[in-house]
């Protein structure tokens, strides 16, 4: 096309999925081609053999991550690149078959009611990468040349001279390297390096690295432990319908009173917000991080009014000052009643067992032990907390009932040892199925691991067998201009992710569940499979047909004709959606759900309490305490508005 000609385009995952695209001019383009395309060309890629149109493009858009340079530079020099450690693992699944038809459609073939035995190769470093402690503050998240994962701190060194006497490794190329004779400071690992096929060699990629003028920076820095975390109702609506929420929703209920009558307390809670969760249902590649709704001039308002109550407790008898409380009661309140509860826990990275990952690297273990026994997880905080044992491990988008993996903690002293530089981190086992209960890789997704004790009590009926299904491979395909086009308007048209997520809270809440938990169970775990493979669509190109299941579908998702969006839907969205989603129509009754009674639950507990507080004085609010009413010799007051000024009269 024309448009062609005079821009480029480039489109992340994330992009594809909200329509948007990054144009960029030719001649610009055509400048900067060996910084943005690390010396590599589209006719180099289509010689040897092409590569995915979907993966090209968001390879291509990886300079556009916002990202900061570290403190101290990353010296190419200092990295190396070898091929991840990928072994097979047997244990049951909750199956769904799916396979591809002549056409290359991908379909649901059968969905066994019996847990299946499945081996499933697993590639444990999947995104991960190390590095010697103390090159970096923290774990992080890199970016630079083709390169995006997580960067994760493990003594490498120190192992080849300990445990596997032997410092020698093999690139994908299979040159030999000495990690201590090059002073290799920084493993990355083959699907770190998105474009590493292309490169004749490593000393190719870093000819080309430098030639370019090119550094590696950092996208994210891994986030401090934090004792609280707020909820999300996806996690919430998954547990069994006869769950009691009472001591679920016991830390919002003491918060909620408190506001209402202790006034020390309720002075300490103006002028802070509420902790917000990203949108569960917009881009799942944003790992659910946390961010704050934060209105500057109203929380320095708030704060002047909570040191105004310290001078002059009756104040709080002043119906603004009044009408500022009960707002944030109302905002509390409300967040609580859609699912945003406190609870132990906190948002960490989820890592690899870097000590497995060595066995393979410097002792040739293709099937390495590692330091995590099955069904463990290492994390140095709770590790380091006396009254944890086993924690939740959580990730968002959170749909099915096979998304609960519990896990004990594992605290040996060469845990310690090892792992001790990981201070937020969470590293899992080589030799279970967590990263498919979870839909994780190692490249900087976050999981929220949880020890609270209400909530492993909820959840402990929960199955442990993840849900499984065979994902398809990506077809390298040459790289045109007809191609991406084809690429990016398929993927424009096939984003369903936000509408697939609220479909099944809509059949988590449906009142038959009451009688038959697990009536919705397969059309759950089908429409898990639709959502993935349309949040992968960008890079593969296939979608699910679902069959049998689509009519239903079709009458959970908004119709496609606008004319028929605003008439009432068959199946309604839950009624706590009022508060989680800020929903107003289409909303169903009360049910026994998780959710819907948690939002009764809380109304009902809290809501007719009254406001009062014990603020050491029965005297009664005088306006006049607020005036200074000093006057001079005169006996006229010093101070007094002048109601001609220009302040008052413009």
């Amino acid at each position: 096309s024309a448009a062609s000609d005079v821009y480029k385009r480039q489109a992340t995952t994330g992009q594809v999925r909200n329509v948007t695209v990054t144009l960029m001019r030719k001649d610009f383009f055509e400048k900067h081609k060996g910084f943005l395309m690390v010396g590599l060309t589209t006719e180099s890629i289509n010689a040897n053999g092409g590569m995915n149109v979907g993966k090209y493009l968001s390879y291509n858009a990886l300079s556009l991550s916002s990202s900061v340079k570290p403190q101290t530079v990353i010296d190419i020099d200092r990295c190396i690149v070898v091929k991840g450690l990928e072994t097979v693992v047997t244990d049951k699944v909750k199956y769904i078959d799916i396979r591809t038809d002549d056409n290359g459609q991908c379909y649901v073939n059968d969905t066994p009611k019996e847990y299946q035995t499945k081996s499933i190769s697993i590639e444990h470093t999947d995104g991960a990468g190390m590095f010697i402690p103390g090159e970096l503050p923290s774990s992080c998240q890199i970016r630079g040349g083709y390169i995006k994962g997580a960067m994760f701190p493990f003594d490498f060194r120190l192992f080849t001279h300990e445990v596997s006497h032997n410092s020698i490794l093999v690139d994908p190329w299979g040159t030999p390297h000495d990690v201590e004779e090059e002073d290799i400071r920084y493993i990355i690992t083959t699907s770190q390096l998105k474009m590493w096929k292309q490169y004749e060699s490593w000393e190719h990629y870093k000819a080309k690295f430098k030639e370019n003028n090119l550094e590696l920076s950092i996208n994210s820095y891994a986030n401090p432990p934090k004792e609280e975390v707020t909820f999300s109702y996806q996690f919430l609506q998954t547990l069994p319908n006869n769950t009691d929420i009472t001591e679920l929703c016991k830390p919002a209920i003491e918060d909620l009173t408190k506001l209402k009558t202790d006034f020390d307390y309720m002075k300490s809670q103006l002028g802070l917000t509420l902790d917000e969760v990203t949108d569960d249902d917009t881009d799942e590649e944003i790992k659910e991080q946390k961010s704050q709704t934060v209105d500057t001039n109203v929380e320095r308002a708030n704060y002047y009014i909570a040191k105004a109550l310290d001078i002059y407790p009756p104040l709080i008898h002043d119906k603004h000052i009044m009408n500022k409380v009960q707002s944030l009661f109302k905002a509390k309140k409300r967040a609580y009643m859609g699912g945003k509860l406190p609870m132990r826990g906190y948002y960490s990275y989820v890592a690899p067992d870097m000590y497995a990952f060595c066995e393979y690297l410097f002792m040739g273990n293709t099937d390495p032990q590692g330091l995590v026994p099955e069904n463990c997880v290492y994390n140095k905080y709770y590790a380091e907390c006396e009254d944890v044992e086993e924690i939740l491990c959580l990730r968002s988008p959170h749909l099915s009932r096979y998304e609960y993996p519990r896990r004990k903690l594992v605290s040996s002293d060469e845990c310690n040892k090892w792992f001790g530089y990981m201070e937020s981190d969470t590293v899992v086992s080589c030799h279970d199925l967590i990263s498919k209960s979870l839909q994780c890789d190692w490249d900087g997704d976050e999981i929220l691991v949880c020890p609270d004790k209400a909530l492993l009590k909820a959840a402990e009926s929960l199955p442990q067998e993840p849900l499984y299904y065979d994902m398809q491979k990506a077809e390298p395909q040459q790289i045109t201009n007809e191609a991406i086009y084809d690429t990016l308007v398929k993927g424009f048209s096939n984003n369903i992710i936000g509408e697939s997520s609220n479909a099944i809270t809509k059949l988590w809440n449906v009142p038959e569940l009451a009688d038959d938990p697990l009536m919705y169970d397969d059309m759950i775990n089908v429409i898990c499979a639709l959502s993935n493979y349309a949040i992968d669509f960008p890079k593969t190109g296939k979608n699910l047909d679902i069959g049998e299941y689509q009519k239903l579908y079709k009458e959970l998702v908004p119709p496609e004709d606008i004319r028929e969006k605003f008439k009432p839907q068959k199946i309604k969205y839950p009624q706590f959606f009022k508060y989680a989603k800020g929903k107003k129509s289409n909303l169903a009754e009360y049910t026994d759900s998780p959710m819907d009674r948690i939002a009764q639950y809380i109304d009902k507990t809290v809501g007719s309490k009254h406001y009062k507080y014990e603020i050491g004085t029965d005297e009664e609010f005088d306006y006049r305490q607020l005036m200074n009413n000093s006057v001079g010799k005169n006996s006229k007051p010093l101070f007094e508005v002048n109601r001609t000024c220009l302040l008052y009269t413009s």
